[in-house]
């Protein structure tokens, strides 16, 4: 799909498979996010927030896929949801996605839409983590 906007620093695993409370999937999206801070934000940190936004160009019906934390980070402190908008309306939502949480499955009907916002953003938890970082996955990622 054509992508007309990236905002944050997602990217593809390409040494290994995403892994989401042991669980491996074939692919999918990986976006990295922190806890928001009051300090200025260099060019290499990630961010509390991740958004891609893509062109259905009304050809599609279905979004589906897992949401999850990557194991690599799963003693982050944090966590994250998921919006998906279509053609800037909210048509999903998810919990708040811990660590160690099982897959979540999704299924989002998107045959109306033209164009889909897919908004990824921390969220504090009262967990005991240790890092203020985490990889939202969004796993066996799949628009038709």
């Amino acid at each position: 799909l054509p992508v007309l906007r990236n905002v944050g620093p997602f990217f593809q695993l390409k040494s290994r498979p995403i892994s989401i409370a042991s669980r491996q999937f074939r692919h999918g999206l990986v976006v990295e996010l922190t806890a928001p801070t009051r300090e200025p934000k260099g060019e290499d940190q990630p961010a509390h927030y991740g958004e891609a936004v893509l062109d259905l160009g009304g050809q599609y019906t279905w979004l589906e896929g897992f949401l999850g934390v990557d194991d690599e980070t799963r003693n982050s402190r944090g966590g994250f949801t998921l919006q998906v908008y279509g053609d800037d309306l909210v048509i999903y939502q998810s919990e708040i996605i811990k660590p160690s949480y099982y897959p979540q499955k999704f299924i989002v009907n998107v045959s109306r839409f033209h164009r889909l916002s897919l908004v990824l953003r921390w969220e504090d938890t009262t967990g005991r983590g240790d890092y203020d970082r985490l990889w939202a996955a969004l796993a066996d990622l799949i628009v038709y």
